[in-house]
């Protein structure tokens, strides 16, 4: 997942998480693109997985392929 870590900063308490960061956000503003990276207890809504593993990799079993459709 790489050194990415939480981009959440408390501002109640003047800290930031600093934990290892498992989601992103990609934002954009005036041709600029900016990441944002949460840990699992802030992530917000909009936020994707940062690395999406391939299903054999979480432990589900391969699509079975579809039927061909009769007329």
């Amino acid at each position: 997942m790489g050194d990415a870590r939480c981009d959440f900063y408390d501002w109640t308490a003047h800290r930031s998480c600093n934990e290892p960061a498992r989601w992103v956000t990609h934002q954009s503003s005036v041709g600029t693109r900016r990441e944002r990276h949460y840990c699992d207890a802030h992530r917000p809504p909009r936020a994707h997985p940062m690395i999406t593993l391939p299903a054999t990799e979480t432990g589900a079993p391969p699509a079975e392929p579809k039927p061909p459709k009769g007329r």
